[in-house]
């Protein structure tokens, strides 16, 4: 037998061997993902055969889809349309249908990678990158109460704290540049209402500007997903090619009801009493803060970046109540202080224009 022949058996047996561990279906880093590199996410041309709807090529992406189960909860987040500048990213490590750390025998999850390898192989594939470029993605949030067997909003029990972070990182240096998005549901040793901190609704298009950075050219997203508690389970992830949903999802009466049920039902949501306000104006990039006067709190107005930077600031009493204020798209903090201590917050997401 010859060096070429022997080669081309063993190329055929590891062939065989993967197929037979990821699945006929699955597609590893195939050329699937990049049918169309075509920029946008909006559902066009949308047509429907009998009850079918059939979506044009260029509005497909690849996803992560990761759950973590309880006994009584089953959390499921979604994490798609990675975009830079409205052109797609691809996903690595990313295999259609596959799913990982799940054994489908007993239908159990079972840690297959270890959390450290399940965080450092979920990231987009190195992409090319400058500062004052636009990042963004779509992710969607739910979680199941295992009695009803419904999305819950209201309900919630699990063991564990679990939560994520979404991470802009320098490919050369390994270094984060920055984090575009964070979340976190806590335990619950009872049912009862659902305690999260979340920077955005539920169901959000994500986005940033990638912010000034010496030497840096290249760039991955990664997302790290984490459990703590005394039961920890491993996170079940599932690889996905579909088509682009958040145009229609982020105009859904159900998904922006959903979003506000969250939010209302959220245990952590504990400043009702907060004395400053934030609206949205019909002014593109521009916010309308206001205050209770006179204030016995607060002193002063603060609005900032969530990475720390301050985008405007003032001392009350303000020039008008509520006073109309410039700002950069993206999501910003304003902060009501006193004597240079927080006294309570409020969000304001500003869409780009």
């Amino acid at each position: 037998m010859t060096n070429k022949s022997f080669a081309f058996i063993l190329g055929v047996i590891f062939c065989l061997i993967l197929t037979s561990v990821i699945g006929v279906h699955a597609q590893c880093d195939s050329t699937l993902q990049a049918v169309t590199t075509a920029g946008g996410y909006s559902m066009k041309s949308i047509t429907t055969e009998g009850d079918t709807l059939t979506y044009p090529v260029e509005t497909w992406s690849a996803k992560f889809i990761f759950t973590y189960e309880s006994d009584s909860s089953y959390n499921n987040w979604s994490f798609s349309e990675f975009l830079i500048n409205r052109r797609k990213l691809f996903l690595s490590n990313w295999c259609n249908q596959r799913v990982i750390n799940y054994n489908e025998s007993t239908q159990q999850a079972e840690e297959d990678w270890t959390p450290e390898a399940l965080r450092s192989n979920s990231t987009t594939k190195i992409f090319p990158v400058h500062a004052g470029d636009t990042l963004q993605f779509y992710r969607e949030l739910f979680w199941i109460d295992r009695v009803t067997m419904q999305r819950s909003f209201d309900m919630y029990k699990n063991s564990e704290t679990i939560s994520y972070s979404v991470e802009l990182v320098n490919a050369e240096t390994g270094n984060r540049i920055l984090q575009i998005d964070t979340f976190s549901i806590e335990a619950n040793q009872q049912r009862g209402k659902v305690g999260i901190y979340s920077w955005y609704p539920m169901a959000s298009r994500i986005r940033c500007i990638v912010p000034p950075c010496e030497g840096l050219s290249t760039a991955f997203i990664r997302i790290n997903t984490y459990a703590a508690g005394p039961n920890r389970q491993p996170f079940v992830r599932k690889d996905q090619y579909s088509p682009m949903m958040s145009d229609k999802h982020l105009a859904s009466l159900w998904y922006l009801g959903y979003n506000d049920s969250v939010e209302v039902n959220n245990k952590n949501s504990h400043q009702a009493s907060c004395e400053i306000s934030v609206s949205e104006t019909t002014t593109p990039g521009t916010i309308k803060v206001g205050y209770n006067w006179p204030s016995t709190t607060v002193h002063n107005i603060t609005i900032y970046t969530v990475g720390g930077a301050v985008v405007w600031s003032a001392p009350l009493p303000l020039p008008s109540n509520p006073l109309p204020v410039v700002v950069p798209p993206g999501l910003l903090i304003v902060v009501g202080s006193s004597n240079g201590l927080a006294v309570c917050t409020r969000k304001a997401y500003v869409p780009a224009y």
